[in-house]
């Protein structure tokens, strides 16, 4: 990180806004508005950037604002050959651009404000540096400089910061960016990267990254405590890869029959499932797969688990073993959660913000990642969508795979569904796109056949991916045909609706928001 390392950071539950900012003999500063009671006596203080890590995502927020506003109000501003990017080559992640001294601001202009000083000013109070935390103290004295704080900022702030344009907050950018560097770091397994050629925005900042959902208010998990293993398997099977006979692996015992290869025809094999499904037949002694197969890479000569085509064709659950096992750690039916074995790297596209792709060639099956977030229930869910905006919809993901409301006893109601909320906290996956004609599918993985509420969401390759090509998935999860009629009536609904970018030869033009 190509700053200082704090010793004190701003408290970030103490901080109203960032008001404005300035340079100073090319040394950035924000002005930060401390919460108060009376708005007019809030404490203000200039601060540098190292004081701002805690709060960089207010820092990324003032300055995509300002930039915005600078663009609307001040177009002529933005003009100016030294601001346009000068070459399409790639750039270190840091790079914002050709660079150029700051200059200083006129100080006949409001000194009290735009003076060089080694310490900083603050004003209707002082400041507290103490365990690590910088905080605000609201003094009447004297001594103390004044100033209504509902002024701020200024005529002479504003035209002083309108006078750098990009300039006066390049450092800052840089800065947003490393922290953003910084939480893709932080990430476990194989490195998550980081790029954009297009321009310089970062994606946001008000994002937490977790490794496992985040149970909300009204989520339980009752159902954990009645997980159980398969006992009849044991690790030295199969060449010392777990489970071996799907007849004898308890943990299928719910997954989906596979009636081909019986010698029965396709009405038979339809009508044998049909009786599955309505529980007719008895799930032990029916022909299962285990959800994985090896997949011999010739490129590379590398062997691997990858989705077997039983269930990459379909959309049945994947049930994998689970710690209550008899089959061990090391069984071939655990694969998703041993988590991300692949490299990712975070990309903005041309049209559709940021995507997601994989720098190495990804085979067909292949595990990709989870879709993680906040676990809720389907009433917040509602809740959300509606206090937020069309774009929300794409980041909730119900629970419903085992749902159904048809009143029967013991039939899981749609209502009574979990919903995974990716929009504030999740992983690298909220990044990938949607396509009508997608590279990936989201598959159903249980680890625990009884419990019908909760489960992972994982996606796996449809085909062979080559390295560098964005990663998408269909939002709308439609089976063939279905398309036409979904998009029909969601405009015959009214409901909002939002135009595809997707650029696919089979694209729906529309997407349910």
């Amino acid at each position: 990180m190509p700053w200082p390392v704090a010793r004190h950071m701003v408290q970030k539950e103490l901080v109203h806004e960032i008001c404005i900012h300035r340079v100073v003999d090319g040394d950035e500063q924000y002005l930060i508005r401390w919460r108060h009671d009376d708005p007019s006596q809030a404490v203000l203080s200039w601060h540098r950037l190292e004081d701002l890590i805690s709060i960089a995502d207010v820092l990324q927020l003032y300055i995509t604002e300002y930039i915005a506003r600078l663009k609307r109000d001040h177009p002529e501003a933005l003009k100016a050959p030294s601001l346009r990017t000068s070459s399409l080559k790639r750039k270190s992640p840091h790079d914002e651009g050709a660079s150029r001294r700051a200059s200083s601001l006129d100080t006949t202009t409001t000194p009290d404000f735009h003076r060089a000083t080694q310490k900083l000013e603050v004003y209707n109070g002082v400041l507290f540096r103490k365990s690590g935390d910088i905080y605000p103290h609201y003094l009447t004295s004297a001594k103390v400089e004044r100033i209504d704080a509902t002024t701020v900022p200024t005529p002479a702030m504003l035209a002083a910061a309108k006078a750098e344009v990009y300039e006066g907050v390049k450092k800052g950018r840089k800065f947003v960016r490393a922290v953003f560097l910084q939480q893709l770091a932080g990430i476990p397994g194989p490195p998550v990267t980081f790029v954009n050629e297009v321009n310089k925005e970062t994606p946001s900042l008000s994002f937490t990254y977790i490794q496992d959902y985040v149970y909300g208010e009204g989520v339980s998990r009752e159902a954990d405590a009645v997980e159980m293993g398969c006992s009849k398997c044991r690790p030295d099977m199969g060449s010392n890869r777990g489970c071996e006979y799907t007849k004898r692996c308890e943990c299928l015992e719910y997954a989906t029959p596979d009636f081909r290869g019986q010698g029965l025809s396709d009405e038979e094999q339809r009508a044998q499932y049909e009786a599955w499904e309505a529980g007719d037949l008895d799930p032990k002694g029916l022909s299962k797969r285990f959800p994985y197969r090896i997949d011999h890479d010739p490129r590379i000569n590398i062997k691997q688990y990858v989705l077997d085509s039983f269930y990459l064709e379909s959309r049945n659950v994947l049930y994998e073993c689970n710690s209550r096992c008899r089959c061990g750690p090391n069984c071939k039916n655990r694969l998703v959660q041993r988590g991300r074995k692949i490299p990712l790297e975070v990309f903005r596209t041309s049209k559709r913000g940021f995507g997601l792709r994989c720098p190495e060639n990804l085979r067909r099956g292949q595990y990709i990642d989870r879709y993680i977030g906040e676990l809720i229930t389907d009433a917040e869910a509602d809740a959300r969508e509606s206090s937020s905006g069309p774009e929300k919809a794409s980041y909730l993901f119900w629970l419903d795979k085992f749902a159904n409301d048809d009143g029967l006893p013991g039939s899981l109601k749609t209502s009574d569904c979990y919903v995974a909320d990716g929009q504030k906290m999740g992983g690298p996956t909220r990044f990938i796109n949607h396509s009508c004609n997608p590279n990936c599918r989201l598959f159903t993985v249980s680890y625990n056949k009884y419990n019908r509420t909760i489960y992972d969401l994982a996606f796996f390759a449809l085909t062979d991916i080559p390295a560098g090509t964005e990663l998408t998935f269909d939002y709308m999860d439609l089976e063939e045909g279905e398309a036409g009629q979904a998009t029909k009536e969601v405009v015959d609904e009214d409901s909002v609706v939002v135009d595809c970018l997707c650029g696919a030869k089979n694209c729906r033009k529309k997407l349910w928001m």
